[in-house]
């Protein structure tokens, strides 16, 4: 077995490639083509990878480093629908050995390379497939990164598997464009992360539209999902079931799964078949139902190991895989997710998880985005709007007197700081620190 690079949008020639690594007894190095070239050439020799297939105009340099490039074309620009052949060329596989390693960066932004088996991700497809019960007459639309676990194994396997029609987007376009595409191939099902919702909420008049709207089901994963996104998105579309999801690459990733029966505001569900979640306090006691502490999860799709020693992520504990996060469990065994503990930080001799002020912050709308961090002496709400510009002292007082009723005082910032753009990193996750905000 052979580690082989794939590196290009999503396309046909891109999941034709990766399908070719796969039969070949290979494992395919997933990286995001927005990273850098010298990036992802240390990414490569750092999984000891020989070959890389890349998509032609990605990359200028002909030569890295010993590893041979081979550079293919993509036929279309904008979107396309998966010929009948690509599904062929599909073979179940449900060994131990290595599928993929997809790099997986959180909210600090360091890369992790993530090695998944075949048993992994295709135990994890049909746990996906089990509570989705996609229909034949389903039209997947993929827009997110396929070099991403949750887009590989929760669109594009559980499509492959079912035989689903997917229409593949090679990158994000103006909203308009994506519905109006969408329902000219009659897509019922599409998968978003919390941020392109939001964009997509503010900026689409998706039920105004004289066309049939065929859309049924959104399923939102990738970061937590605030209760305003969610809010919006339900006025955007009323007629459109909204499922939150949650998981991590080092768990195959799908963990949980809101549901018809489990969908109470922005949890992300009910742990999905295989996987059993359990929230603990700082001794490894279960914590109470509603009571805040670290998710852990044990699942038959856990990840294989990192590809360096060195690098630090989701640690094993026994069968338990720490997932880093936070969060708790209410009476309906729903699983509600408030921060990471790599991101909380200490203020006043208090602890905080600055999503959960971020989350309140958020709710009026007056904001866009907002990050909560400690600067100097001061707990500072870095903001945009849409409006491009700073809010005025009424807005602002709202905002204040809405923190009041809902936050003690030690999590309301002292401080708010307008900013043009919040950084995220290819997950569309907020980077956090100093090199958060512009």
């Amino acid at each position: 077995m052979s580690r082989i690079a794939l590196i290009g949008k999503n396309s046909v020639e891109f999941i034709r490639n990766l399908l070719n690594i796969w039969n070949s007894g290979n494992c395919a190095v997933l990286i995001d083509w927005r990273i850098p070239f010298d990036t992802a050439v240390k990414m490569m020799c750092e999984a000891k990878v020989t070959t890389c297939y890349v998509e032609n105009n990605i990359y200028d340099e002909d030569t890295a480093s010993g590893i041979e490039l081979i550079v293919y074309e993509r036929k279309f620009v904008h979107a396309e629908l998966l010929p009948e052949g690509i599904y062929d060329g599909y073979k179940e596989n449900y060994s131990g050995n290595e599928a993929v390693v997809i790099y997986s960066s959180g909210t600090t932004g360091n890369s992790k390379g993530i090695i998944l088996s075949h048993y992994a991700i295709n135990t994890n497809a049909d746990a996906i497939i089990d509570y989705m019960n996609p229909e034949p007459t389903d039209v997947f639309a993929i827009i997110k990164s396929l070099s991403h676990s949750s887009t590989l194994v929760g669109e594009l396997l559980v499509a492959l598997k079912r035989h689903i029609p997917i229409l593949v987007f090679s990158e994000h376009h103006l909203p308009s464009y994506i519905f109006k595409v969408c329902r000219q191939y009659l897509v019922t099902t599409m998968f978003l992360n919390p941020n392109l919702l939001a964009i997509y909420s503010r900026k689409v008049e998706f039920t105004k539209s004289k066309k049939a709207n065929t859309l049924k089901y959104i399923y939102v994963s990738g970061s937590i999902l605030t209760e305003s996104v969610l809010n919006s998105a339900y006025k955007a579309f009323p007629d459109v079931a909204i499922y939150n999801v949650y998981g991590l690459t080092e768990a195959g990733p799908r963990v949980a799964a809101q549901t018809r029966v489990a969908r109470s505001n922005n949890s992300v569900g009910r742990p999905i078949s295989g996987v059993e979640v359990k929230v603990v306090n700082e001794r490894g006691q279960k914590q109470d139902i509603g009571q805040v502490g670290s998710v852990f999860v044990k699942t038959h799709s856990c990840f294989s190991g990192y590809i360096s020693d060195g690098q630090m992520g989701a640690t094993q504990i026994g069968e338990w895989l720490d997932t880093g996060d936070c969060g708790y469990l209410n009476c309906n065994k729903e699983l509600f997710i408030v921060g990471r503990n790599d991101t909380c930080i200490l203020f006043q001799s208090h602890k905080i998880f600055p999503e959960e002020v971020e989350t309140t912050l958020l709710e009026l709308g007056a904001f866009t985005e907002c990050l909560v961090s400690i600067c100097g002496d001061d707990l500072t709400c870095f903001y945009s709007t849409d409006a491009l510009g700073p809010i005025d002292e009424t807005a602002m007082n709202q905002v204040l007197q809405h923190c009041k009723k809902l936050l003690p005082p030690y999590e309301i910032p002292n401080r708010f700081v307008f900013t043009t753009k919040l950084k995220r990193n290819n997950n569309g996750k907020l980077i956090r620190g100093e090199f958060g905000y512009e």
